[in-house]
């Protein structure tokens, strides 16, 4: 008859668990998992209108006039925290970025990519992607983040026409 045996282990060093199963002896395989445990999120992240997806609509965009500074849409975002929190929180943003461009997420259309900006204090930069691009304090003011279309072909009559989309994460961490 065959033996059916199932052992499990927990190391507590980097919260690992290993499972080692076997159906038949001498037959196993392991599987190493890994996460990471919080008692709660600090502070929640989501669109402004409180959805779990934000929608951003640049609307009509004649090609011509796109420069990469113009056309800027508002992110609609927040991120609640606990009243009278204290929390660190670290924006990044993941998603495929133009060839090339480490600051510009490409869209269906490979001449047209987005651009984020995040203005925070008096200062505005345009995001690096799949890196955390601010740091700030829960009870300041949020960053300010806009996109702006940018045409990344220079033959501007080459340009595809059309409905584009892309996708993006908006990435809250607390360090």
């Amino acid at each position: 008859m065959n033996i059916h045996k199932l052992i499990g282990r927990l190391s507590l060093g980097g919260l690992l668990f290993s499972l080692t199963f076997s159906v038949f002896a001498g037959n196993s395989v392991q599987i190493n998992l890994r996460g990471n445990l919080l008692g709660s999120r600090p502070c929640d992240i989501a669109a402004s209108d409180g959805k779990n997806t934000i929608s951003v609509n640049f609307g009509d965009m004649v090609i011509r006039y796109i420069t990469g500074n113009n056309f800027g849409q508002p992110v609609p975002y927040k991120i609640t925290c606990p009243p009278g929190s204290d929390t660190t929180i670290v924006l990044s943003f993941s998603g495929t970025t133009v060839p090339g461009q480490a600051d510009a997420l490409a869209t269906n259309n490979k001449d047209l990519g987005i651009r984020f900006q995040y203005s925070l204090g008096g200062t505005s930069n345009f995001a690096r992607l799949n890196t955390k691009f601010v740091t700030f304090d829960s009870k300041n003011q949020l960053p300010v983040i806009t996109a702006y279309p940018r045409i990344y072909n220079s033959n501007l009559s080459a340009v595809k026409t059309g409905t584009f989309t892309s996708t993006i994460t908006l990435r809250a961490d607390y360090p």
